[in-house]
Protein backbone atom coordinates (compact mmCIF):
# COMPACT_ATOMS: atom_id res chain seq x y z
CA UNK A 1 0.00 0.00 0.00
CA UNK A 2 1.38 3.62 -1.11
CA UNK A 3 0.67 6.74 0.87
CA UNK A 4 -0.34 9.24 -1.06
CA UNK A 5 0.54 12.85 -1.02
CA UNK A 6 -0.15 14.86 -3.80
CA UNK A 7 -2.93 17.75 -5.71
CA UNK A 8 -6.00 16.82 -8.33
CA UNK A 9 -7.81 18.76 -10.36
CA UNK A 10 -11.25 19.72 -9.74
CA UNK A 11 -13.96 18.16 -12.17
CA UNK A 12 -16.94 16.36 -11.30
CA UNK A 13 -17.15 12.89 -10.16
CA UNK A 14 -19.95 10.77 -9.79
CA UNK A 15 -20.27 9.06 -6.32
CA UNK A 16 -21.80 5.56 -5.94
CA UNK A 17 -23.44 4.86 -2.32
CA UNK A 18 -23.96 1.52 -0.71
CA UNK A 19 -27.45 1.64 0.51
CA UNK A 20 -28.44 -2.03 -0.33
CA UNK A 21 -27.71 -3.88 2.98
CA UNK A 22 -30.14 -5.87 5.23
CA UNK A 23 -29.01 -3.81 8.77
CA UNK A 24 -29.27 -7.36 10.55
CA UNK A 25 -26.39 -5.69 12.73
CA UNK A 26 -29.71 -3.61 14.62
CA UNK A 27 -31.27 -6.71 15.25
CA UNK A 28 -34.76 -5.62 14.37
CA UNK A 29 -34.20 -2.80 16.84
CA UNK A 30 -34.94 -0.63 13.87
CA UNK A 31 -38.11 -0.97 11.23
CA UNK A 32 -36.53 0.95 8.53
CA UNK A 33 -33.59 -0.01 5.95
CA UNK A 34 -30.16 1.09 8.08
CA UNK A 35 -29.83 4.23 5.70
CA UNK A 36 -33.23 5.39 5.90
CA UNK A 37 -33.15 5.17 9.95
CA UNK A 38 -33.93 8.66 11.76
CA UNK A 39 -31.07 10.57 12.38
CA UNK A 40 -33.01 13.12 14.68
CA UNK A 41 -34.11 15.77 11.91
CA UNK A 42 -33.41 13.85 8.76
CA UNK A 43 -32.31 10.01 7.91
CA UNK A 44 -28.65 8.67 8.13
CA UNK A 45 -28.46 8.44 4.52
CA UNK A 46 -29.44 12.74 4.26
CA UNK A 47 -26.94 13.35 6.57
CA UNK A 48 -23.98 11.26 4.71
CA UNK A 49 -25.46 12.96 1.08
CA UNK A 50 -25.41 16.02 2.37
CA UNK A 51 -21.82 15.98 3.64
CA UNK A 52 -20.73 15.31 0.33
CA UNK A 53 -22.95 17.23 -1.95
CA UNK A 54 -21.27 20.46 0.15
CA UNK A 55 -17.94 19.17 -2.08
CA UNK A 56 -17.64 21.01 -5.45
CA UNK A 57 -16.36 18.66 -7.40
CA UNK A 58 -18.64 15.76 -6.68
CA UNK A 59 -21.40 15.54 -9.09
CA UNK A 60 -24.21 12.93 -9.33
CA UNK A 61 -24.35 10.89 -6.56
CA UNK A 62 -25.79 7.13 -7.42
CA UNK A 63 -27.73 5.07 -4.26
CA UNK A 64 -27.32 1.48 -5.05
CA UNK A 65 -30.40 -0.59 -3.13
CA UNK A 66 -32.24 -3.68 -3.97
CA UNK A 67 -35.85 -3.03 -2.37
CA UNK A 68 -37.81 -0.28 -0.27
CA UNK A 69 -37.83 1.77 -3.56
CA UNK A 70 -41.00 3.54 -2.38
CA UNK A 71 -38.87 4.83 1.13
CA UNK A 72 -35.93 5.45 -0.41
CA UNK A 73 -37.70 7.45 -2.91
CA UNK A 74 -39.34 9.29 -0.67
CA UNK A 75 -36.69 10.08 1.77
CA UNK A 76 -34.87 11.47 -1.76
CA UNK A 77 -38.14 13.83 -2.33
CA UNK A 78 -38.57 14.81 0.87
CA UNK A 79 -34.78 15.81 2.42
CA UNK A 80 -32.61 15.49 -0.68
CA UNK A 81 -34.49 17.76 -3.53
CA UNK A 82 -31.67 20.21 -3.50
CA UNK A 83 -28.86 18.01 -4.89
CA UNK A 84 -28.68 15.73 -7.54
CA UNK A 85 -29.65 12.23 -6.33
CA UNK A 86 -30.53 9.01 -8.28
CA UNK A 87 -31.67 5.64 -7.63
CA UNK A 88 -30.20 2.95 -8.91
CA UNK A 89 -32.43 -0.31 -8.07
CA UNK A 90 -30.58 -3.52 -8.30
CA UNK A 91 -33.08 -6.36 -9.12
CA UNK A 92 -30.64 -9.26 -7.49
CA UNK A 93 -28.64 -9.40 -4.04
CA UNK A 94 -25.17 -9.63 -5.04
CA UNK A 95 -23.06 -8.10 -2.69
CA UNK A 96 -20.86 -5.12 -2.97
CA UNK A 97 -19.15 -6.30 -5.18
CA UNK A 98 -21.81 -7.32 -7.65
CA UNK A 99 -23.85 -4.40 -7.17
CA UNK A 100 -20.42 -2.45 -8.86
CA UNK A 101 -20.58 -4.12 -11.58
CA UNK A 102 -24.53 -3.62 -12.07
CA UNK A 103 -24.51 -0.16 -11.54
CA UNK A 104 -21.50 -0.23 -14.43
CA UNK A 105 -23.40 -2.33 -16.80
CA UNK A 106 -26.13 0.03 -17.05
CA UNK A 107 -23.81 3.13 -16.71
CA UNK A 108 -21.26 2.32 -19.11
CA UNK A 109 -19.89 6.02 -19.98
CA UNK A 110 -18.62 6.46 -16.54
CA UNK A 111 -15.14 5.51 -16.00
CA UNK A 112 -13.95 6.78 -12.38
CA UNK A 113 -15.78 7.26 -9.58
CA UNK A 114 -16.17 7.95 -5.39
CA UNK A 115 -17.86 4.76 -3.72
CA UNK A 116 -19.20 4.82 -0.01
CA UNK A 117 -21.11 2.92 2.80
CA UNK A 118 -24.56 4.60 3.49
CA UNK A 119 -24.40 3.69 6.84
CA UNK A 120 -21.24 5.62 7.72
CA UNK A 121 -20.66 9.39 8.67
CA UNK A 122 -17.25 11.07 8.30
CA UNK A 123 -16.61 13.61 10.13
CA UNK A 124 -14.73 16.99 9.00
CA UNK A 125 -14.41 16.04 5.00
CA UNK A 126 -11.71 17.76 3.45
CA UNK A 127 -12.35 18.35 -0.05
CA UNK A 128 -8.66 19.09 -0.97
CA UNK A 129 -7.58 15.76 0.81
CA UNK A 130 -10.43 14.12 -1.17
CA UNK A 131 -9.66 15.57 -4.73
CA UNK A 132 -5.86 14.26 -4.11
CA UNK A 133 -7.28 10.49 -5.10
CA UNK A 134 -8.02 12.07 -8.77
CA UNK A 135 -4.52 12.07 -9.77
CA UNK A 136 -4.31 10.65 -13.30
CA UNK A 137 -0.26 9.43 -12.51
CA UNK A 138 -2.02 6.68 -10.08
CA UNK A 139 -3.41 4.61 -13.54
CA UNK A 140 -6.46 2.78 -12.72
CA UNK A 141 -4.99 1.41 -8.89
CA UNK A 142 -7.84 2.34 -6.48
CA UNK A 143 -7.45 4.52 -3.77
CA UNK A 144 -8.89 3.94 -0.36
CA UNK A 145 -9.16 6.64 2.46
CA UNK A 146 -8.59 5.99 5.88
CA UNK A 147 -9.34 7.42 9.60
CA UNK A 148 -8.49 7.38 12.70
CA UNK A 149 -8.54 4.13 14.66
CA UNK A 150 -11.70 4.40 17.14
CA UNK A 151 -9.48 3.08 20.62
CA UNK A 152 -13.28 2.24 21.84
CA UNK A 153 -13.58 -0.73 19.27
CA UNK A 154 -12.28 -3.83 18.93
CA UNK A 155 -14.30 -4.92 15.89
CA UNK A 156 -12.43 -2.67 13.01
CA UNK A 157 -9.41 -4.12 11.71
CA UNK A 158 -6.37 -1.93 11.91
CA UNK A 159 -5.10 -1.50 7.59
CA UNK A 160 -2.04 0.82 8.51
CA UNK A 161 -0.45 0.24 12.01
CA UNK A 162 2.84 2.19 13.67
CA UNK A 163 4.00 3.55 16.55
CA UNK A 164 2.89 6.77 15.73
CA UNK A 165 -0.91 5.93 14.23
CA UNK A 166 -3.25 3.66 13.78
CA UNK A 167 -5.50 4.00 10.82
CA UNK A 168 -8.41 1.88 10.15
CA UNK A 169 -10.82 1.78 6.61
CA UNK A 170 -13.18 4.49 6.58
CA UNK A 171 -15.45 2.87 3.57
CA UNK A 172 -15.04 5.68 1.29
CA UNK A 173 -12.76 4.68 -1.99
CA UNK A 174 -12.22 5.93 -5.06
CA UNK A 175 -11.59 3.70 -8.31
CA UNK A 176 -11.38 3.06 -12.12
CA UNK A 177 -14.68 0.86 -13.97
CA UNK A 178 -11.07 -0.77 -15.74
CA UNK A 179 -9.76 -1.69 -12.03
CA UNK A 180 -13.40 -3.68 -11.19
CA UNK A 181 -13.55 -5.49 -14.26
CA UNK A 182 -10.48 -7.46 -13.36
CA UNK A 183 -12.73 -8.89 -10.02
CA UNK A 184 -15.90 -10.32 -10.70
CA UNK A 185 -18.15 -11.76 -8.44
CA UNK A 186 -19.01 -15.62 -8.30
CA UNK A 187 -22.48 -15.89 -9.82
CA UNK A 188 -22.87 -19.05 -7.69
CA UNK A 189 -21.91 -17.86 -4.43
CA UNK A 190 -21.32 -13.81 -4.93
CA UNK A 191 -21.15 -12.90 -1.26
CA UNK A 192 -18.28 -15.19 -0.71
CA UNK A 193 -16.26 -12.33 -1.82
CA UNK A 194 -17.11 -8.64 -1.02
CA UNK A 195 -15.03 -5.46 -2.28
CA UNK A 196 -13.33 -5.20 1.06
CA UNK A 197 -11.70 -8.80 0.16
CA UNK A 198 -10.17 -7.10 -2.60
CA UNK A 199 -9.05 -4.17 -1.49
CA UNK A 200 -6.95 -5.15 1.22
CA UNK A 201 -5.87 -8.31 0.32
CA UNK A 202 -2.51 -7.09 -2.21
CA UNK A 203 -0.96 -4.27 -0.34
CA UNK A 204 0.58 -3.38 -4.57
CA UNK A 205 -2.90 -3.04 -5.61
CA UNK A 206 -3.98 -0.06 -4.13
CA UNK A 207 -3.00 3.33 -3.26
CA UNK A 208 -4.03 5.09 0.81
CA UNK A 209 -4.79 8.73 2.16
CA UNK A 210 -5.22 9.58 5.71
CA UNK A 211 -8.12 11.94 5.99
CA UNK A 212 -7.07 12.38 9.99
CA UNK A 213 -10.12 12.22 10.87
CA UNK A 214 -12.95 10.03 12.57
CA UNK A 215 -16.19 8.09 11.09
CA UNK A 216 -19.23 7.66 13.02
CA UNK A 217 -20.69 4.00 11.74
CA UNK A 218 -24.55 3.13 12.76
CA UNK A 219 -23.87 -0.47 12.12
CA UNK A 220 -25.31 -1.64 15.42
CA UNK A 221 -28.52 -0.36 17.97
CA UNK A 222 -25.55 0.94 20.34
CA UNK A 223 -23.33 2.88 17.26
CA UNK A 224 -26.83 4.32 16.74
CA UNK A 225 -27.91 5.47 19.64
CA UNK A 226 -23.90 7.26 19.55
CA UNK A 227 -24.68 8.76 16.33
CA UNK A 228 -28.30 10.27 17.33
CA UNK A 229 -26.10 11.99 20.67
CA UNK A 230 -23.60 13.35 18.03
CA UNK A 231 -25.55 14.97 15.20
CA UNK A 232 -28.45 16.62 17.17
Amino acid sequence: MVILSCRGSHIKYPLVVFAGGLGSRLLGSESLPKPLVPVNSKSLLSHILLSYAQISFIGTIHVLICDNQPAFESVIANELNSIDVNLVVENNRTGRLGALHSFFNKYPTLEKLFVCNGDTIISNLDPNILVQATQDCYSDAPVVFLVNQDPSRSDYKKVLSSESENLQNSGLFYMSKNWLLTHTPNPKSPHLLDIDDILFSDANEIYSINLNTSLHDAGTPERLALVRKTFL
